[in-house]
């Protein structure tokens, strides 16, 4: 994928705001460079997980091993995304996809004592209000081995010279986001804009759909448990467990 420095991406959202000269030499500025960077941060993030899901971006995803039945994703250091699936691992390469318990159960599956045996649902608890995002299977079991494949969200860059990677042509459509979300204070509407940046997100659905036919988002191991799970055992995108 492309990648584009923020700094550059901002000074292209400032010109369509006319936000790019200094009349009073105040510095002319409608928001500060950490304002900016802020739009450009909270723009990706939103962006991000639509074109995962579209299949534009190639999600990064990292397998952690179950212990004792359960594993807290928050010590990972990294925001959880969406968490794909769990799996018991028999070695050799033999592998078994649980049932998400909560798309059928809702948010609560399992009340009262856990029973026990050989794992054949997962659920996720948590993750909100600042409590811990944990994994556990149903019923439980401590003696197989498990592991979870989640999805990390994207980085929170600080430095305005770093980098973000965009799928082809995602840059002006988060050049556009950054320029209605900078706009939010004066509370006016851009129906210029807001056709402008309909239009760009037309141009990149066309773009996935053109994708679903061929070959789909690669998949990128980043930590590696030794286990060996092809990729069609995964569920699609759309029956992942987001946050």
């Amino acid at each position: 994928m492309p990648a584009f420095v923020i700094n550059d991406l901002i000074d292209r959202a400032r010109v369509y705001l006319d936000d790019d000269h200094d009349e009073d030499g105040d510095g002319g500025a409608l928001h500060t460079p950490e304002s900016w960077l802020n739009f450009a941060n909270v723009e990706y993030r939103h962006l991000y997980r639509k074109w995962v899901r579209a299949g534009l971006v190639p999600p990064t995803l990292v397998d952690t091993a179950l212990i004792s039945g359960s594993a807290d994703l928050s010590t990972s250091g990294f925001p959880v995304m969406a968490v794909i699936g769990v799996a018991r691992d028999y070695g050799g390469g033999s592998v078994r996809v649980l049932t998400p318990a909560q798309s059928p159960l809702g948010v609560s599956p399992f009340w009262g004592t856990s029973s026990t045996g050989e794992g054949e649902y997962w659920y996720a608890a948590g993750g909100i209000t600042g409590a811990p995002l944990t994994v556990k299977i149903e019923p439980l079991d401590t003696a197989g081995t498990y592991f979870v494949r989640w999805m990390p969200g994207p980085p929170t860059p600080t430095d305005p010279t770093s980098t973000l990677d965009v799928p082809f042509g995602g840059d002006e459509r988060l050049v556009l986001g950054m320029a209605r979300r900078a706009k939010l204070k004066e509370g006016v509407v851009s129906n210029l804009l807001e056709r402008l940046i309909a239009d760009e997100d037309a141009q990149l659905n066309f773009q996935a759909f053109s994708q679903l036919g061929g070959d789909g988002p690669r998949v990128r191991r980043v930590q590696d448990t030794g286990t060996r799970f092809q990729q069609t055992d995964f569920p699609q995108p759309m029956y992942w467990r987001w946050f």
